[in-house]
């Protein structure tokens, strides 16, 4: 977990920004997969930061 992470502050605005993420990319037309929700859901906890998130999905499809 980062450093500046925080578990509880922030909380309803993190997933507000990833329900509208989920959101905007569902009316593109992507599948949000299962392990994407379960990264989600670790944001919206608080226990991983955006960057993470990122790096996790690049690992999981092979982007560099």
């Amino acid at each position: 977990m980062s450093a500046d992470v925080k578990p509880e502050a922030g909380r309803e605005q993190r997933q507000r920004r990833l329900d509208e993420a989920f959101h905007s990319g569902e009316l593109e037309g992507a599948v949000i997969s299962d392990e994407l929700r379960a990264d989600g859901a670790r944001y919206v906890a608080g226990l991983i930061d955006p960057k993470e998130m990122l790096a996790r999905a690049k690992a999981r499809y092979g982007i560099s």
